[in-house]
Parts: structure tokens; sequence; C-alpha cells
């Protein structure tokens, strides 16, 4: 697993993941930012705006407040994640407006006043003895059911655990995912230009591995499969009477079928795309995320050229 530390705004951004961009994220609160962490000037105004407006909002619980200058480890906000990243500020937003729910199956932020590597942190839920690791948390959350209210709590390395932060759970709209690669054989866009195959006969088989992150993070590219609730549905050069699906089985479980898809062989296993198929050029390919209730929109397209 890669680790690397962007700073945004006073944030530490940690990004988990094994190709370029990660599934999931952290961003911790640096101690060493007082303008960001600790008051003073328009920016500490505006988080301090931001805890009172944590009170006021109809979430049927109490979120903590909390100072600016706790010396404990402190959760300031959680909430679940846009693939695009998110701040201190738009991540209380989202759980405001998500009125304290998480959504089943997708990535979860957690923002703290610590930073360090994802290895000094171990969480705890429901005031359990037991604990495990930050990078679990997404389908640890994954496994709850909706209905009653869950508590989150925080470690780091030498500090004490953090007050229990309350949280719901339930499958909600999901937000737009992004796709971050798509490969076929030892070729992966956008890295390298997809190449017309040479053998083009009905045993000659060059499937598509679609990859997108905006699902539970887990170290596997697919571990997200593990989660009951969300799939993903593919759509190729906007053609939307052939959809592709990640996931699938789940998908089939929950009663829809993609008659679209490409056997491999006599394996019973079945892919959406093969690479002799598409014509020299550029094509798009975007995804979006179901569950049992909801289905999310679009994500913006993701450009690839096929070389002839």
């Amino acid at each position: 697993m890669q680790v690397g530390g962007v700073f945004v705004g006073g944030l530490t951004l940690l990004l988990r993941s094994k190709y370029s961009r990660a599934l999931s994220v952290l961003f911790i609160c640096l101690f060493v930012f007082t303008a960001a962490c600790n008051g003073g000037g328009e920016e500490a105004a505006s988080d301090n705006s931001s805890d009172v407006t944590l009170t006021e909002t109809p979430i049927p619980f109490s979120v903590p407040v909390v100072s600016m200058n706790e010396s404990g480890t402190v959760i300031k906000a959680i909430c679940r994640m846009s693939s695009g990243g998110m701040t201190l500020e738009t991540c209380r937003e989202q759980f405001i407006s998500d009125k304290g729910y998480l959504g089943l199956g997708e990535p979860v932020m957690i923002i703290s006043n610590r930073s360090g590597s994802l290895e000094s942190f171990r969480l705890s839920m429901d005031f359990a003895e037991t604990h495990f690791p930050i990078t679990d948390l997404d389908l640890t959350i994954a496994q709850l059911s909706p209905g009653p209210t869950y508590y989150v709590s925080l470690n780091y390395e030498g500090t004490g655990w953090s007050e229990p932060f309350p949280f719901l759970v339930d499958e909600l709209i999901p937000l737009a995912p992004q796709v971050e690669k798509l490969c076929a054989g030892q070729e992966c866009a956008p890295m390298t230009v997809l190449t017309t195959p040479k053998l083009v006969g009905k045993d000659y088989l060059f499937p598509f591995v679609e990859f997108i992150s905006g699902v539970a993070y887990t170290d596997e590219d697919f571990g997200w499969f593990d989660q009951n609730y969300l799939w993903a549905e593919l759509m190729l050069d906007d053609n939307d009477d052939a959809l592709g699906c990640l996931n699938c089985a789940l998908a089939a479980l929950k009663g829809y079928v993609y008659e679209a898809r490409i056997p491999f062989g006599d394996t019973g296993i079945f892919y959406n795309w093969d690479l002799k198929n598409l014509t020299p050029g550029s094509h798009s390919l975007k995804a979006r995320l179901r569950n049992s209730k909801h289905t999310g929109p679009w994500s913006a397209p993701f450009t690839f050229q096929v070389a002839p």
C-alpha cells in the first residue's frame, strides 16, 4: 500500500491506493497551521461558525462540538466522501446534508486534529474494547445495518481515545464515482494508449478490466465487492442500451441482469467489453453506483484512445 502526503489549506491529504489515485482518503488537521486550526483570521472564524451550524441541524442526535485547542485526539468531522476529495468544511456540510447518515458501501472520511501515517491510527466502534486499523473503516461501516445510532472513536499513538462520534447508516443516493483506469491485457489507460489487437478470431479474447473509486476502500482493487449494498453500472461511448457492471453478482441478487455482457469462454464468467470490438480513435467510459433503493449520477467521462 502506498501512502503519499499533499498539503491543502492546512490539512494533510493522505492517499491510500495501489495505483495513482486513492479509493479513499483521510484528512488530518495539522497543529502547525495555526491560522487553520487554532483561531485568528477569517479562516478560523469560518471554522467556528461550522461548529455552531452542526448543533442547529435536524440531525437526530447531538453532534459533538469541539474546541480548536483540544490537546487530545479529536474527531472534527465524519462524512461519506466524494471521489474528488473533501475539506473539513465540505465534509461537515455533507454530513449535515445527509442528516447524520453515512452511505452503506461508500467511502468514509474522518477528519482529526492529528497527523501521521495511517498505521498510527486505530478505531473503535460502539465503545468496544476491540479496535481495528483505520484502513478497515469503510468495510466495517459497510457491514452495519440501518436503524441504530453508531459511535466511532479514534486513537492516535500516545494520545488516548477521542470522544465517540455518532452517526447513522442507510442506503443513500450514491455520490458520483470516478473511473480511474481501464486495462486490456498488459495495457492500461490513461497511462498508455490501448492498441487494437492483431488476432481477432473468436478464440482470442481481450476483455476490459475497469477500475473505479467512490466505493468502500480496501487493500485489494476489487475488495469493495465484499460489501452487500453497492454495485456499479458502466456505459461505453454513451450507449445506454448495453450497460456493463461491476460487482455484478450483487446486482443479480437484487434482480438486475446486464444482458450485453460477454461470456469468457465456457468459464461461466462474463465481462463487459472486448478491446477487439472497438474502432481506433477516442472513446469514453462512465460509471454510476446503485443500491437496492437508489441510482446515483453518472461520473465524468473517462476518455481513452485506441490505436490501430
